[in-house]
Formats: structure tokens, C-alpha cells, sequence
């Protein structure tokens, strides 16, 4: 569900409970992240920044705010449509925990991640966050995103559904002095389709398809500072996880092991087996844990194994694994392009009106309110009409969650009354049908070209 450069993302999953504003929180280190060769998930070239490198943080904030779940389902011609909460499940709460985390970009195009949160009994409504950040500088653009446990296994897995606030947002906004850096009501939604399980094992030559297994050692290499192992397995992509087993490691040596078992579909073919410490301890399996791989001899990777129809032993996994790419995790994407009347200037459509490009989550119906646009929108781009004036094109780019669907749109409003897609009033779609559905990949996507037209 849920790529330029990545965050890559290491799971990890404890059994202590303990959220983002415990002791046990790591948001110190600063975690950039490549899908680069040689480097690891979370980490720079030659291991993971330490407090006292030359771009550690030293200022300090929270960023609060709400998160809400928000059902979906398909109609009849396969677009999505709300769905209420009430009428889908009453009172029952179906899904896991919710991460919640805040990272940058600096100018190479590097993220780093600097804080999170873990709401560890989530509602459909009003689910409080509320993030412990170190940022560089207090003009620093943050983004906030977070991801729904949905197959509630304590893993933030890359086929679950993610959400995010539409808008970056920076503490030299509040006018304040870093030494009181608060940034309240950042609320945003998740949307999620109706839960269901992952499908059981399926093969088309057999009438009873069962299950094999995989064992062996999975290895820290690093200081054990307490956490479990997660040992998963992933489809190719890597899409997932599929299956996971989540082991408790002993002391040896200066690392740790831990003997694991692990279930896997007959026949399955290639499959990915990794390995997470949950070295945060927060109970959650998220991308500031350390990563690791199965290795065909050390800092070998061995990836990927082929299952088929007998068990596999001995099969070791070594944590971390520096020069692995890991699991990614791209929370957004950019889509961009211009805008652009049928032919002429815009002045030519309006003297007064606004220009509002949006990526809609869901397909938009009849005339639309300005602040119904906004709320239904991932994110939106407002033009005025000095902007507009004697142009023959703007500009406009939208940040959005990867791996989801949008509908793209640009709206003119040309009485200025905060109504759009009225008679008579231009509209463009960027979709590939025509109700301007786009999947949003997982790369940025450019050159997204709209012309207005009027239509009856």
C-alpha cells in the first residue's frame, strides 16, 4: 500500500510496551536513510550517526497532535467511497498500534528521522500523538506520517496502510525561541480498507497446501542493550512481511543469538528472510530498529532463498547488516506538472478567480467547498489571481503517500465565492480515467500536465 531516495526501514518489535516519551527513546541518533549500495536502513554510509558527529541535533521540540482512522471501501465501478465506522464494526476495533514519526530532508535529498511516537491503543477518532524531536535548526522542515498496524502484528510493514499531515512544517513558524519549541494540532487521517488476514497458503498443484519451515541463528552482532528478534519473511519487492517469527536472544560474546523457526507456504518460490532487533524497545517493529539479512557466510548476504517443498536449517541472519538496502519505506512521493488554460492566458478565463490544484482521496462528485476540498485533500496548491495574471502556465507540485490511490484535479474558481467545479467553471484532471484516479507509486512522478476546460 504503503522512490527518489528512501527512508529505509529496519522493523523491530519488543514486549515491554514502552512509547516514544520512555527512557528507552533513541531519537539521539540522527537516521538517515539510502537505497544506495553499502548503506544500511536508517544509516549513512559508515554506520549510524552518534551524538557528537558533526550534524547532531541540539535543538529540541514536540510536535503534538490527533490521528484518525478512516474507513474506505470500493463501490460498484471500483472507486473508493467512505465508509462508517458504526455501520462497519459498532464498538470492536479491529487493527494494531499506530507509529507515528517525524523526519527531514536535507539538501542531497537525504532523510532523517527524529523522532516518533507509538499510540498503543488506538480508536477510530482522536488518537493523540505526541513526538519528541532534535532538529538541526528551528527553520528545519519537518514531515509527520504514520502507519496503521493493520494485519496487528507490532510490524510497520510496507503493504499497510500510512497516512500523513499535507503540509511540512518548521518551528521558526511559532515565532518562539528554541527552548520552548511546541507545535500543537497536527491532525491528519489514516485511510484503511476493512481489515482482513493474510490468505492462507495457496498452491495450484496441491489440494493440500501446508506449510514448511526455515531455522537457524539470528545473530547481533553489535553491544546487546535487551529487545526481541523479529525473523521475516517477504515477497520479492520486498512486499510485506508475509510471515514472521519473533524470537528472544541471549548474551554471547559482545552481541547476542537467538534460535528461530519460521513457517513459510510450500512452493512459494523467492521469498526474502531478514532479521530486526528491536534495539528502541518500544514494542513496535518500525524503521528506527536495526536490520539484518540471512547471510550465505558473513557479511555475505544470502538473500534471496528459494522455498519449496522441504524444510531449510542452518540458515543464519546476521543484525545489523550495514551493506544491505533493507525494507523501504517511502511515506511520500512528490507528483508535479503545470496547469494551464485550453488556450491563451488565464486572464482570458477570470479577473478575480483561484487556481487550486488537489490530490483528492476520493473521487470528487458535484460542486465542492474550498474547505471540504482542503479536508478531503492530501495536499492542495492554491494560485490567486496575482499569480494567475498573464500567465499562460503555472507550476504547481503536491507531496502525497506513496502507494495509494489519488484523484487529480485543478479547480478554477472563478467568481472567487469558495465554490468550485460549478457550471460553467474550468476544471482539468491529471488521472489516467475520467475520474482522475492516479497511483501514486512509489517514485516521484513529474511533467503532470492539466489544460482547463469548461465543461456543461
Amino acid at each position: 500500500m504503503f522512490i527518489g531516495v528512501i527512508l529505509t526501514m529496519a522493523l523491530g518489535c519488543g514486549m515491554d510496551g514502552k512509547s516514544a516519551d520512555t527512557d528507552d527513546t533513541d531519537v539521539n541518533r540522527l537516521e538517515p536513510s539510502s537505497n544506495e549500495p553499502g548503506a544500511g536502513p536508517g544509516q549513512p554510509e559508515g554506520g549510524p550517526m552518534e551524538p557528537g558527529d558533526d550534524q547532531n541535533q541540539d535543538l529540541t521540540g514536540n510536535i503534538n497532535g490527533t490521528i484518525d482512522i478512516q474507513l474506505y471501501g470500493l463501490d460498484e465501478d471500483l472507486e473508493r467511497e467512505m465508509l462508517d465506522w458504526e455501520e462497519s464494526y459498532g464498538s470492536f476495533y479491529p487493527f494494531g498500534k499506530i507509529f507515528v514519526s517525524a523526519y527531514y530532508e536535507n539538501e542531497q535529498g537525504q532523510q532523517f528521522y527524529v523522532g516518533y511516537d507509538v499510540i498503543d491503543n488506538p480508536q477510530p477518532t482522536g488518537n493523540q500523538y505526541s513526538i519528541p524531536v532534535e532538529v538541526p535548526a528551528v527553520d528545519t522542515d519537518l514531515r509527520i506520517f504514520a502507519v496503521l498496524d493493520y494485519y496487528v502484528d507490532n510490524i510497520t510493514g510496507n503493504d499497510e496502510p500510512i497516512g500523513g499531515y499535507n503540509r511540512t512544517i518548521s518551528f521558526a513558524d511559532l515565532g518562539i525561541d528554541s527552548e520552548s519549541m511546541v507545535i500543537d494540532d497536527i491532525d491528519f487521517s489514516i485511510l484503511s480498507p476493512l481489515q482482513e488476514q493474510r490468505p492462507p497458503c495457496e498452491d495450484s498443484t496441491s489440494t493440500d497446501p501446508r506449510e514448511m519451515s526455515i531455522s537457524g541463528f539470528a545473530n547481533i552482532t553489535e553491544t546487546y542493550t535487551g529487545g526481541d528478534i523479529a525473523v521475516v519473511l517477504f515477497d520479492p519487492g520486498p512486499v510485506g512481511p508475509i510471515r514472521h517469527s519473533i524470537v528472544a536472544p541471549e548474551v554471547l560474546g559482545g552481541g547476542a543469538e537467538a534460535e528461530y523457526t519460521i513457517d513459510a507456504c510450500e512452493g512459494s518460490g523467492y521469498m526474502l528472510l531478514m532479521g530486526i532487533w528491536d534495539e528502541n524497545r518500544n514494542g513496535m517493529y518500525d524503521p528506527m530498529d536495526e536490520f539484518g539479512v540471512y547471510i550465505s557466510e558473513p557479511n555475505q548476504t544470502g538473500n534471496p532463498v528459494t522455498i519449496g517443498y522441504s524444510d531449510l536449517s542452518n540458515y543464519e541472519i546476521q543484525i545489523p547488516f550495514h551493506s544491505a538496502s533493507g525494507l523501504s519505506l517511502v511515506p511520500f512521493v512528490q507528483l508535479s506538472g503545470t496547469v494551464a488554460p485550453s488556450s491563451g492566458t488565464f486572464d482570458e478565463l477570470t479577473t478575480e478567480g483561484t487556481l487550486y490544484v488537489a490530490a483528492l482521496k476520493y473521487r470528487p462528485s458535484g460542486e465542492i467547498s474550498i474547505s471540504t476540498l482542503e479536508e478531503r485533500s492530501y495536499d492542495y496548491k492554491e494560485f490567486t489571481f496575482e499569480d494567475l495574471q498573464g500567465q499562460t502556465s503555472v507550476d504547481w507540485r503536491l507531496t502525497v503517500p506513496s502507494e495509494t490511490i489519488t484523484y487529480l484535479w485543478a479547480y478554477l474558481d472563478v467568481d472567487g465565492n469558495g465554490m468550485v467545479n460549478e457550471p460553467q467553471e474550468p476544471i482539468a484532471s491529471g488521472g489516467e480515467d475520467d475520474n482522475g484516479k492516479f497511483p501514486t507509486g512509489n517514485v516521484a512522478t513529474s511533467n503532470i500536465n492539466m489544460n482547463l476546460l469548461t465543461m456543461e
